[in-house]
């Protein structure tokens, strides 16, 4: 199927694959009671953040051991596709490789050669039969297996067979490429009920558009706390994607330790009148996922925009991004579509970013011990909860 014919299937609600239909309708239901209702699904009462939490070193370095311990992205599923596929990624303090063996095997290695450590890979991907390091030339198959070792007699006695690549486990879902970042086989991955969610989209078939990498002076928790509510729509996006919105108006869902956030169209009104046969959630609404603990994933009608966050320092942060379209473009139409969906994207993402870095330059002048959260933004106190139970209980 041709881009074009795609996106307007998409747009006419006719999806590929469609989310499961008993929770596109309650989704709908929910989200058109709480347009009449003027609210967004709340819990509790009003709470406050410890500013402590995006100043301290000790919290940070909590934080990166946790991304190293847990599933992460590292990339998409179509960047190794096709056997032969190396892909490295470096944004978590952890050098890796993912490869694509030529009997289509998924691989994962920790990005370092055997005999002197070097970093056998630089960044980006690329297509190779085998993998050597720079620095001596010691060789790897796309396994991981050693298969080259230059003036091999110099190292008699050292059992070489124990030399391969340190191997990772690995796993796809939804498009999306994960690792754990620590030294063992995969097994099955239990991510929870709500990203399964992102599979039913057929994401697994859909490919990468628009890669990116910015770093920009915030903590990485600022960019998260403005993802998970929408209270700040109306002032903060004024310009950009407000017009389109309800103002502090959605459905939000928690099950531990994922989310998944719908923020009705001003056009889902169209509905209310209409048979539930022609309900279709995508053109009405935007989806939020995420993946705990620091990838941010939304569906709009025709793709989907991820973002994982890596926090560098208490006050930088690195956000790798990328697109998840149907199919890759085959006419200039196409490219100037999904360009022009990336930069409405960017356009307000950086509103957010903006903001984060305008908090983080006040959190250490001691104006507030606290930052405070109104029931509206609780999804921020039950994030914030499940990490500080990741970070400082498990």
């Amino acid at each position: 199927m041709c881009e074009e014919s795609q996106i307007l299937l998409v747009r006419r609600g006719c999806y590929p694959a469609p989310m499961k239909r008993e929770l596109e309708l309650e989704l709908i239901r929910r989200a058109l009671d709480n347009i009449s209702n003027k609210t967004s699904d709340s819990a509790g009462e009003p709470f406050g953040v410890p500013v402590e939490r995006y100043l301290s070193e000790t919290v940070l370095a909590a934080e990166r051991r946790l991304l190293r311990q847990r599933p992460v992205v590292v990339a998409f599923a179509s960047q190794v596709a096709e056997p032969g596929s190396v892909v490295v990624h470096d944004h978590a303090g952890v050098p890796v490789l993912v490869t694509r063996t030529k009997d289509g095997e998924l691989h994962a290695f920790f990005n370092a050669c055997r005999h002197r450590g070097t970093k056998i890979a630089l960044e980006g991907c690329s297509a190779a039969d085998k993998l050597v390091c720079p620095y001596h030339g010691w060789s790897y198959d796309l396994s991981g297996r050693l298969r080259g070792v230059p003036h091999r007699g110099e190292f008699s006695g050292v059992d070489l067979a124990a030399k391969n690549l340190v191997e990772l486990p690995v796993w796809t879902h939804a498009g999306l490429v994960l690792t754990r970042m620590t030294a063992g086989p995969s097994e099955d991955l239990a991510l929870g009920a709500l990203p399964q969610d992102l599979e039913s989209f057929g994401f697994g078939d859909h490919v990468l558009f628009g890669a990116s990498v910015r770093e920009r002076p915030l903590n990485w928790k600022l960019m998260l706390d403005g993802s998970w509510e929408t209270y700040h729509f109306r002032t903060t996006h004024d310009k950009t994607i407000a017009p389109f919105f309800f103002d502090n108006t959605g459905v939000f869902d928690w099950d531990a330790p994922n989310l998944r956030m719908v923020l009705p169209k001003r056009s889902i009104l169209e509905l209310r009148d209409a048979g539930t046969r022609s309900w279709h959630i995508r053109p009405h609404a935007n989806l939020i996922y995420s993946l705990f603990p620091n990838t941010i994933v939304l569906v709009q009608p025709d793709h989907a925009m991820v973002l994982t966050l890596w926090p560098t320092a208490v006050d930088r942060t690195v956000i790798a991004a990328g697109m998840l379209v149907p199919e890759a473009p085959s006419s200039d139409k196409a490219v100037e579509h999904w360009h022009k969906n990336e930069q409405i994207f960017w356009d307000a993402i950086e509103e957010d970013l903006d903001m984060g870095a305008r908090i983080q330059a006040t959190l250490a002048s001691g104006a507030n011990p606290e930052l405070l959260c109104g029931r509206s933004e609780h999804l921020i106190g039950k994030y914030r909860a499940e990490l500080d139970r990741a970070l400082f209980v498990a």
